[in-house]
């Protein structure tokens, strides 16, 4: 398995150094870190997005690892994962 990295910060005042040294001592090339400044570009990070993404990489056999919390889209409890954010997601949307 290859790692790739997303980082993201939400305001310009916010630094992405935390995350990429977090990301580069769990083994990830520093080539494949991808850093978002999302407010910065008027992007939306909410969790629609995000289930959006999530949804994509399960699709495309592609795991997703959260550093912080531990939590993993991989196995049956990453499928609960999925579905509990998705849940959050609808209230979002109604």
């Amino acid at each position: 398995m290859r790692p790739f990295g997303y980082t993201g910060v939400s305001t310009s005042r916010q630094a992405l150094d935390i995350q990429i040294r977090a990301m580069l001592a769990e083994g990830v090339e520093s080539h494949r870190i991808f850093a978002d400044k999302a407010s910065c570009n008027g992007l939306d990070r909410d969790t629609v997005n995000m289930i959006r993404l999530i949804r994509f990489f399960d699709e495309s056999g592609v795991a997703v690892r959260f550093l912080d919390d531990g939590i993993s889209t991989e196995g049956t409890a990453g499928k609960m994962v999925i579905n509990i954010l998705s849940a959050i997601a609808q209230v979002e949307w109604e």
